[in-house]
């Protein structure tokens, strides 16, 4: 019986676009972009680094800076061994500056949340932190498909035992009022949390949204005092910051910080946006066939086309490439000096150690090595 282990972020591409899940896809042609990653990976890797390092007990700052120096290396030498120079030294300066800005955004977070006391309100034992998984989903006579995915955060509430799955997000549009009962990740992630803990013992999924926009300085007028307008998109932590910074009297500007503490009081600001959804079994059940439906799609060889969506393909790594192929361009010359093949590089495919044990209980979970990159004899990975 063939294995096949596909990722929740596979499943979200495939329905994206199938030409992109063609092109990224570890199992498929596995192409990544030569040179520097997009910011949004940047970022949202290096908060998601220091957060961690932050549960851990270890500063967030300091690991920021190792991972930076680490990454940066591997690129460089990456880079180096495809095209035979390095980066110019503007991508070099934009990738010091996106380290810059994620320091910034973790001195924001912790402002907003306490290192010790991270989920205000809600007492909770860790149960695992960043663990990934490999769970059944679907089984025929020849094939046997896994779904994988990485939990950023696994958390056990004391006062119902129930397990919660907590999710750090960067964002960079307001999300006030959003609604992700239905979120695709999600509801895969607590599907397979029940394969994992049982059914009946998830409580829900936990979102904890950081928005990569930094609240704004306050400008320094020319008396030599701080703007005190209204409108202004600051937090309390940057104001102050400036207030020190300026040598000038936190007194004189109470009244300021006492507007900017109440607008960035509670689960709900526009610098950081945390929803707690419980779990829906209807929903869940629903959500079973979806992905068992998608995942066959994806096993059977499906046919590969684009899907040109209305507002664009801004966001996709893969336009370049895309796009020499819908107007009949050298794409084969765009593919050779635009993209490398390099398979299990990131997030969850690199982590997964494809064994033919199966993930099946919260003790399988825990012992899980999590440090191979390449699929094991006779396994597929999607």
């Amino acid at each position: 019986m063939t294995e096949y282990t596909i990722t929740v972020s596979e499943l979200q591409t495939f329905m994206r676009c199938r030409r992109k899940w063609d092109y990224s896809s570890h199992s498929r042609q596995s192409l990544v972009r030569v040179g520097s990653p997009q910011t949004a990976l940047h970022i949202g890797s290096m908060v998601h680094c220091g957060i961690e390092a932050a549960i851990h007990k270890r500063d967030p700052l300091e690991a920021v800076d190792w991972y930076a120096e680490d990454e940066f290396n591997s690129l460089q030498t990456e880079y180096i061994n495809r095209v035979g120079t390095g980066w110019s030294q503007r991508e070099i300066g934009q990738y010091w500056e996106q380290v810059e800005k994620a320091k910034a955004i973790l001195r924001e977070y912790f402002a907003k949340w306490d290192i010790d006391d991270p989920v205000p309100g809600f007492t909770y034992i860790p149960e695992g932190v960043e663990r990934t998984f490999k769970v059944p989903l679907l089984a025929s006579n020849d094939m046997q498909i896994m779904l994988g995915g990485t939990f950023d955060a696994l958390i056990r509430h004391n006062e119902t035992g129930k397990v919660w799955i907590l999710d750090h997000k960067t964002f960079s549009r307001p999300q006030t009022g959003k609604d992700f009962s239905t979120n695709f990740q999600f509801n895969s992630y607590m599907w397979a949390a029940e394969r994992l803990f049982g059914v009946g013992s998830i409580g829900g999924f936990i979102y904890d949204g950081i928005s990569t926009v930094l609240p704004t300085e306050p400008e320094v007028l020319k008396s030599g005092k701080l703007t005190k307008r209204k409108n202004l998109n600051s937090s309390p932590a940057t104001y102050l910051r400036t207030i020190e910074r300026e040598g000038l009297d936190p007194k004189d500007y109470e009244d300021v910080l006492e507007r900017l503490e109440e607008k960035c009081k509670g689960y709900e600001t526009p610098f950081h946006y945390r929803t707690f959804t419980r779990i829906n079994r209807a929903l869940i059940r629903s959500h079973e066939k979806t992905m068992m439906m998608i995942a066959e799609d994806i096993a059977r060889s499906p046919n590969v086309y684009p899907n040109l969506r209305w507002e664009g393909c801004w966001d996709c790594g893969y336009k370049t490439l895309c796009h020499a192929e819908l107007f009949e361009e050298d794409s084969d010359w765009v593919k050779r000096n635009k993209f490398m093949v390099k398979r299990g590089t990131y997030g969850t495919t690199k982590r997964l150690k494809l064994s033919s044990t199966n993930v099946s209980s919260i003790d399988d979970l825990m012992k899980l090595d999590v440090a191979q990159d390449e699929p094991g004899d006779g396994e597929k990975v999607f």
